[in-house]
């Protein structure tokens, strides 16, 4: 699994992680840092993603980073989840929960997200911001003339 393999590798004190399709705000990592240095209490600082995708290409493509943004803005405070798409974890304390689990595909975030929170809050926060920039579609008859299959 490409998370472990970049906890792995990382040397710093925080690790932070973000999905290929996702373009970060340039002061997203210095947010997120900064929260996770005022709280010593949270074992991640999970990020918003922008209500407009980076790309419009395709309807489908806006609703699907709207619904992202609406279900970040209405998860705001602790979590018991993981939003590992835009997330900062002290090196410590994922070294101390352990890896994710490279057996799920799916559902990873959520079954991290519970061994997490059963020792650190997990905190979604609105002051690390990105876009999501995928222009893939979820079938080839919506894809759109610049991205996805078809």
């Amino acid at each position: 699994m490409a998370r472990n393999t970049g906890a792995a590798a990382a040397r710093g004190e925080i690790l932070f992680f973000v999905d290929s399709d996702v373009a970060l705000r340039p002061d997203a990592v210095e947010k997120a840092v900064d929260e996770l240095l005022a709280h010593p209490e949270y074992g991640a600082v999970c990020g918003i993603y922008e209500d407009e995708p980076l790309i419009r290409d395709s309807i489908v493509e806006e609703c699907r980073v709207l619904q992202a943004y609406c279900w970040r803005m209405d998860s705001l405070g602790t979590v018991s989840f993981l939003f590992s798409s835009l997330t900062a974890i002290p090196r410590k304390v994922f070294q101390e929960v352990g890896p994710f689990n490279p057996r799920l595909r799916q559902t990873e975030e959520v079954d991290y997200g519970e061994r997490m929170s059963a020792r650190y809050q997990i905190r979604v926060t609105p002051m690390c911001w990105a876009a999501m920039t995928t222009t893939t579609s979820c079938c080839p008859c919506c894809a759109s003339s610049t991205g996805g299959p078809g």
